[in-house]
């Protein structure tokens, strides 16, 4: 018989390799599989967090008006995000997934304004495609 760490870790791994939209019912079924249902509980935090940054998971903007990407490339510190589009910085609740709070920054209107000049180019190369 497994290990309660080594039980954990096979279980962080299906975790992290479920399919994209399917994340919460590989969490129910990982969780009816293991004799323990807290078991994941230590690490959860961790494991939900690199899930949503690898899947690159959409957020609604605190407002409702958008949706933003929660990657590692946006993140700025623990939990928090930039949201270029409302610019505002915002942190994310990654076991519920959503956003619980939003901040202003001073120096984030200048870099949303290349953010956006970007997104725009973007978009127009793959529309013209």
């Amino acid at each position: 018989m497994a290990s309660q760490s080594q039980l954990v870790n096979i279980a962080n791994n299906f975790l992290l390799n479920a399919p994209p939209g399917e994340f919460m019912e590989v969490v129910t079924d990982v969780r009816a599989l293991l004799p323990q249902e807290s078991m994941l509980n230590s690490t959860a935090p961790t494991t939900f967090k690199k899930y949503n940054e690898d899947q690159m998971v959409q957020a609604d903007s605190q407002d409702g008006s958008h949706r933003f990407l929660v990657t590692q490339y946006a993140e700025l510190g623990t939990n928090e995000y930039i949201d270029h589009a409302g610019g505002v910085v915002a942190t994310f609740d990654h076991i519920k997934q959503i956003v619980t709070s939003s901040r202003f920054v001073s120096f984030l209107p200048v870099v949303c304004v290349y953010l956006t000049f970007l997104s725009l180019v973007f978009f127009r190369f793959l529309l013209l495609k």
